[in-house]
């Protein structure tokens, strides 16, 4: 298994599932775990990740399909 900082999520669970092992890991608040997850995944913080992935999953938003 690779080590927590070496993986990179590419959805709001995925980042969700980082900070939990983070969380563990490090023995810090979730919150915190949560923008250091988003932070490895490319985002600003959690927030942003949560604003970015859920426009892009949006009703109406055709992800590439016709």
């Amino acid at each position: 298994m690779l080590p927590y900082d070496q993986i990179h999520p590419t959805t709001l669970v995925g980042i969700k599932r980082l900070a939990k092992t983070i969380k563990k890991a490090k023995g810090i608040l979730h919150a915190q775990a949560l923008d250091e997850a988003a932070k490895q995944a490319g985002y600003q913080n959690f927030r942003h990740a949560q604003r970015a992935l859920s426009s892009s999953a949006e009703p109406g938003a055709t992800n590439g399909r016709v």
